[in-house]
């Protein structure tokens, strides 16, 4: 059964930030699809909310992903590129193999972004009404991060920004606007809330502790709505006063 709303897609969306950026959509009303690897720690959704299986390190498997979605529900209306990271990798540098990781972390950020956009975005424009958001990082931004990090993350803020020049989306209602945060207290990152980095991370924000997933997505669901119609190609920071830039 098809429910009435508009779709929003979720990618990486079944933990932290993409997890919360689902639930504050689904509670603004849309009908949400969180594409993930697996679907652990949420064995039930609300009946306005679906898993869809997608490995973002894989070329070519979005475009199945979305239409599943659309068989079930309907037309994107909806995409925030949230799936990415550093991946997790060696703490020696100079032990790295840099070519699999700048490789790895490319795709899993700026590939997945890239393709994912390109699919919805003509849709969006031909039924004159789309927003697409994508989470980066205060890092893509400004120095500090590994450098295969920094570079997709800068890379994503820079694609998002040429996007939300395309006069043929962005004057058919389709908006595409960046949330960059900083240093986030997410389980299973090893910055646990109360954990040993926690602390010692909180210390160099200015406001005494780390972002919570739905700040994050509090911004990003206004994003998301009629109210930010006239938002288009902004980076949003919401890291506490953590970054050094404007």
């Amino acid at each position: 059964m098809k429910l009435e709303g508009k779709v929003a897609v979720v990618t990486g969306g079944t933990c932290g930030i993409g997890r919360a950026v689902g639930q504050a959509l689904c509670e603004a009303g849309f009908l949400v699809a969180l594409l993930s690897r697996g679907r652990k720690g949420i064995p039930m959704l609300p009946d306005r909310m679906a898993w869809v299986s997608w490995d973002a390190t894989l070329p070519g498997t979005c475009k199945g992903a979305l239409e599943g979605v659309e068989k079930y529900w309907g037309p994107v209306n909806v995409l925030v590129n949230n799936v990415g990271g550093g991946s997790r990798m060696p703490e020696e540098y100079a032990a790295m193999d840099h070519r699999h990781w700048w490789e790895t972390v490319m795709r899993r950020n700026l590939g997945a972004m890239q393709e994912m956009t390109d699919l919805v975005a003509p849709g969006m424009a031909e039924r004159g009404w789309g927003r697409v958001v994508t989470i980066s990082s205060i890092y893509g931004r400004e120095a500090g991060g590994r450098p295969w990090f920094a570079a997709a993350k800068a890379a994503e803020v820079a694609a998002m920004k040429a996007w939300s020049w395309n006069r043929d989306w962005v004057r058919h209602g389709v908006t595409f606007n960046v949330v960059a945060p900083g240093t986030m207290a997410i389980l299973g990152t090893g910055c646990e809330p109360g954990s040993e980095k926690d602390a010692e991370w909180s210390a160099a924000v200015p406001m005494g502790r780390l972002g919570k997933p739905h700040e994050v997505a509090a911004v990003v669901a206004f994003l998301c709505s009629d109210a930010a119609a006239w938002v288009n190609g902004a980076c949003w920071t919401v890291d506490g006063g953590e970054g050094g830039a404007f």
